[in-house]
């Protein structure tokens, strides 16, 4: 199997590492600004993801990666028979809290609202696990540690306050795409995420996105690497118009 980089050589792909400081999306050509210099083309394809939705609390900062998490699939496994805590209403709250509940001992869920944003099949399946508690009208207010990992979290429930003793919290509030470049430029939709067509170009033709970027159902590394394949076929679709 060809390594990453022969493939890359074989094909004589140009690769630059520099930060973009701006974007000019003409009709035709289009340019990449940077710190050290401009590039044309006719068409781009941007990428730059999203960044997980932070509580933006006291100790989220200090236990990142040490107890403080925005991924169940990606760390769920250093949780086993432990107890944590998945922040959140949404549908994702709740898919991560029943993934979780396969390997940790407790799992709560933690809800804003007296009433949680999830379907309703999610829900009952929450309902249904034995292990997760669903704890509503609950708002973390520091996330407490020993100075090492996360011990807990102090909540205000129902107007009082309460101590949840965790090792580990999950945030599932959502994800914030990184589309300053963009700002203003292409049309966006929920939340900011960039709209595309089926072959994710954006609103202005030649300029496509691909990954957590884009509005989409599931963000994945493997989602991300097919809307790339689909936007090539895009990008050369719309060099052979």
């Amino acid at each position: 199997m060809m390594h990453f980089s022969e493939h890359v050589e074989q094909h004589q792909i140009d690769i630059r590492y520099e930060e973009v400081t701006d974007l000019e999306l003409g009709d035709t050509i289009k340019r990449v600004r940077t710190y050290n210099a401009e590039y044309e083309a006719r068409a781009i394809l941007y990428c730059a993801g999203a960044s997980p939705k932070p509580l933006g609390v006291p100790g989220e900062d200090t236990y990142r990666g040490r107890g403080v998490s925005y991924c169940a699939t990606c760390d769920g496994a250093f949780f086993r028979g432990r107890t944590v805590a998945i922040v959140g209403g949404g549908d994702t709250a709740a898919e991560d809290a029943a993934y979780l509940a396969r390997a940790c001992k407790q799992v709560y869920v933690i809800v804003r609202k007296p009433f949680m944003r999830a379907a309703a099949s999610l829900q009952r399946k929450l309902k249904e696990l034995d292990n997760v508690s669903i704890l509503y009208e609950s708002v973390v207010r520091e996330i407490k540690g020993d100075g090492m990992f996360v011990t807990g979290l102090d909540l205000i429930r129902a107007g009082k306050e309460e101590t949840l003793a965790v090792d580990g919290v999950f945030a599932a509030i959502g994800v914030v795409p990184k589309t300053g470049l963009l700002k203003g430029k292409v049309d966006t939709c929920n939340q900011g995420f960039i709209s595309t067509d089926e072959y994710m170009m954006t609103s202005i033709p030649g300029v496509f996105a691909a990954g957590d970027v884009i509005q989409k159902v599931l963000r994945q590394i493997i989602t991300a690497a097919a809307d790339g394949a689909v936007a090539v076929t895009g990008v050369l679709r719309y060099f052979d118009r």
